[in-house]
């Protein structure tokens, strides 16, 4: 009889044990799930704020980069010919009312048929300054 009574006294602790929390417990773990949340709506904003200027650079550099190979290109082709070249084939000027060598024009022979670059043989890339706004 004493071994039931010891059992009865020993589930009688366990089933406290698992009754479950207080309410003091429940409280301060609501408290701290509600700090996180409004720590983590603060943070969020500029994490996507971040994320976006991150993508706009990527953006322009990837434009940069595709303008500065397609010059460097057409600037190693200057010259190129099937036959003699004639004329000049990098020639410094300027827009009208633009800085003064702000323009290279360039020719190569694009087609192969050698002679006298055509007007489809003539690339030019002007260098303007341009005031910009925005506030990276």
């Amino acid at each position: 009889m004493q071994r039931y009574t010891a059992r009865i006294g020993h589930s009688a602790l366990l089933s406290r044990r698992i009754g479950g929390f207080s309410l003091m417990e429940v409280l301060l773990a609501m408290l701290v799930g509600c700090v996180m949340i409004i720590v983590s709506m603060q943070i969020y904003p500029a994490l996507r704020r971040h994320s976006q200027n991150t993508l706009r650079h990527f953006w322009l550099e990837q434009r940069i980069h595709q303008a500065l190979f397609a010059l460097e290109k057409d600037l190693r082709r200057a010259g190129f010919g099937a036959s003699r070249c004639h004329g000049d084939v990098v020639t410094l000027g300027q827009f009208p009312g633009e800085a003064a060598n702000s323009c290279a024009i360039v020719a190569y022979d694009f087609n192969r048929r050698g002679g006298a670059p055509q007007n489809r043989e003539t690339f030019g890339y002007r260098l303007r300054a341009v005031e910009s706004t925005d506030v990276v």
